[in-house]
């Protein structure tokens, strides 16, 4: 007997969902929603730790989106309180374990190495290099501003201390603006060529039989003593210098110097909310939504 595409539909409507149809996923309020309603905000650790939970199974979007949440008000929870924890790097992260974007993954584990200097990344040492003691990288974070500014006979003095060539050669291809070697031997030429031959660095040069004297820009250096450099290779000498000074980019300043990547933001703790886009004042979860007030229904 043949039944009716009705009658057939009524039927299976009765009997339940048809083999092999999967049934739906609960919604994000039915499988964490009592515990996102005890969430306070005195208690910082308690987002971060369900933070983890759901990002440990987050599949669908707004599973990431919720866990993002939840560790950027854990993180500005602590960072606000004055009683604060020390979960700042640790949130760093995990929010780097779950954002897809390669800038802000970057970023986001410079912050947790600004925060924490333990957790600072140093894969962008070559294999083999010796660790740079704070008197050698002062050492030699002046030399590379003398280089830039002409002053070849000072930086000649400190290119000759052996310290400061070590560290030189061991870095070599962040020298430069092609993550090769001949950084070094382009700077030994800089030092060479300068001070400037006709001012000696002065700027201006009289002008003979000239009463009283009278004086004339620097025709060589046109008044602005120093090697000219291309805008790439000056960019990838400021940021080893701030990696040698340990400058609040310095992970990964030096890591895109040596692979021409594009600059990031530095890393500012108070920056987080904004650079990933969350109210971090949204901490109570009421009725299905994130409020600002615990009374909001």
């Amino acid at each position: 007997m043949r039944l009716g595409l009705g009658m057939a539909c009524a039927m299976l409507v009765g009997l339940g969902a048809a083999p092999g149809v999967q049934p739906e996923a609960p919604t994000i309020g039915e499988r964490w929603g009592e515990r996102l309603g005890a969430l306070t905000p005195d208690d910082p650790e308690a987002y971060f730790l369900l933070g983890e939970e759901v990002a440990d199974v987050a599949v669908e979007q707004d599973e990431i989106e919720l866990a993002r949440h939840l560790f950027v008000v854990a993180f500005e929870l602590d960072r606000t309180s004055a009683w604060g924890s020390g979960l700042g790097s640790s949130i760093c992260l995990a929010l780097a374990s779950i954002e897809r974007l390669d800038s802000r993954r970057a970023w986001l584990r410079a912050l947790a190495g600004a925060i924490d200097p333990r957790y600072s990344a140093q894969e962008w040492f070559q294999s083999g290099a010796a660790p740079v003691d704070s008197e050698t990288a002062l050492l030699v974070a002046t030399l590379l501003g003398q280089v830039r500014a002409g002053d070849g006979a000072q930086a000649k003095r400190l290119l000759n201390d052996p310290k400061v060539r070590a560290v030189l050669e061991d870095y070599e291809s962040l020298l430069g603006n092609t993550g090769l070697s001949g950084g070094l031997g382009r700077l030994e030429s800089y030092v060479s060529a300068w001070p400037c031959p006709e001012c000696g660095n002065e700027r201006i040069v009289s002008l003979a039989g000239t009463d009283p004297v009278r004086y004339r820009l620097c025709f060589t250096c046109e008044g602005n003593p120093g090697p000219k450099m291309e805008q790439a290779e000056l960019i990838s000498y400021l940021r080893f210098e701030s990696r040698l000074l340990s400058g609040l980019q310095r992970s990964w300043a030096a890591q895109v110097a040596s692979d021409l990547g594009e600059p990031l933001r530095d890393p500012s703790p108070a920056d987080l909310s904004y650079v990933l886009n969350e109210n971090a004042t949204l901490v109570y979860w009421r009725d299905g939504t994130w409020t600002a007030s615990p009374d909001e229904e």
